[in-house]
């Protein structure tokens, strides 16, 4: 029988993983297209905004797979922190 808990959490990290590696490929085109170095291209607020979006699903994937206490503590902490960066780049994109 299928364990549609475990399903769910270990989708989402994958699902996290997949978002990341296509952020990765769609900027590594873009700065080829504008002649750009990646770095110049992934500094921008919209793909670190994804990135960091992909970093708090991929903290929750991993934390609701484990049943170590302290595991899911760090990966919550994580978890928060990637939350605190969208918000922090959102904040800084206002000024």
């Amino acid at each position: 029988m299928i364990n549609w808990y475990n399903l769910t959490a270990n989708s989402l990290w994958i699902l996290a993983l997949t978002l990341a590696l296509a952020t990765l490929s769609f900027a590594r085109w873009q700065a080829r297209m504008e002649g750009e170095k990646l770095k110049v291209i992934l500094n921008r607020t919209g793909w670190q905004n994804t990135l960091n979006i992909a970093g708090t699903v991929f903290c929750a994937g991993l934390a609701l797979t484990t049943d170590v206490w302290w595991e899911q503590l760090l990966w919550g902490i994580l978890g928060v922190l990637f939350v605190l960066q969208v918000i922090m780049l959102r904040y800084h994109q206002g000024k």
